[in-house]
């Protein structure tokens, strides 16, 4: 996966691999929406589960100094 921010334009553009966007299709597909707006679903609910992201920053962010995680953390209001 690659993201790309545009600034100034409020834009951000995904590249999936191709199993991924697959997966993401098939889910689209059953919840009767586009493979855009399910990705921007999924991205809302993750980023509002607090519980979930204070998980997955703490596992997945190891590498960071613990200024760069609070940075993140207020940036999540977490």
């Amino acid at each position: 996966m690659r993201i790309t921010v545009q600034p100034n334009k409020g834009k951000v553009t995904i590249k999936f691999k191709q199993r991924d966007f697959d997966q993401l299709s098939v889910l689209a597909f059953a919840l009767d929406i586009t493979p855009t707006t399910t990705a921007a679903v999924l991205i809302r609910v993750t980023l509002g589960n607090k519980k979930f992201m204070q998980w997955y920053l703490s596992n997945f962010l190891r590498h960071l100094d613990e200024m760069e995680i609070r940075k993140i953390y207020r940036l999540l209001k977490l």
